[in-house]
């Protein structure tokens, strides 16, 4: 009898009443509501938010890589690397009205280099502030990025960075110039 009466069992319950409370009223709460894909659009790219699995969006990226030869007289077989045009593409989806979101769930289907999110709450000089959260995400063999972001949003513009296309390099043999193009990057789905 002289264990029921210990201090420290009551410190002990009262120490685990305080993890289960709060840990049955996180499990209680109700899921995130997706937003269903009739209230999203995309002008550029009305496939991205359609909410068909099976269509995809390829973002065109408008830009190369030019390696030359350095002038230099110890090195002469070093090569420069310069980029004409960009290796970004960028898709703005906008939501009918402004709504809470939690997440937004991008599912590519070939690699991303790099992915920012940036939202806008209003459409004022779209005034756009970026997703702290993501600061290196990126997709390799096609996997879903998730991003949280909890906020009330409107507009939501996603920046997506190419890597380059060895494949479909090209050399020039009277400078031996080579350019090298960016992969275009396809997006299955943009979920919220």
């Amino acid at each position: 009898m002289k264990l029921l009466n210990c201090p420290l069992r009551e410190k002990f319950l009262l120490f685990l009443t305080t993890l289960l409370v709060p840990g049955c009223a996180i499990l209680n709460q109700p899921p995130p509501t997706e937003i269903p894909a009739v209230q999203l659009q995309c002008e550029n790219y009305p496939r991205l938010v359609d909410g068909n699995m099976g269509t995809s969006s390829i973002l065109k990226v408008e830009g190369s890589v030019e390696k030359d030869h350095t002038d230099g007289v110890t090195l002469p077989y070093r090569y420069q690397d310069s980029i004409q045009g960009t290796n970004k593409v960028q898709a703005l989806i906008q939501l009918n009205s402004a709504e809470y979101v939690t997440y937004v769930e991008i599912h590519p289907a070939s690699n991303i280099l790099s992915l920012t999110i940036d939202t806008a709450e209003s459409d004022q000089a779209h005034r756009f502030t970026r997703i702290s959260d993501n600061r290196r995400a990126k997709s390799e063999n096609a996997a879903v990025i998730r991003v949280s972001i909890e906020r009330d949003i409107l507009f939501l513009r996603l920046t997506a960075t190419s890597e380059r296309d060895n494949t479909k390099a090209i050399r020039e043999p009277s400078t031996d110039k080579i350019t090298v193009p960016f992969k275009d990057i396809v997006i299955r789905e943009v979920k919220f």
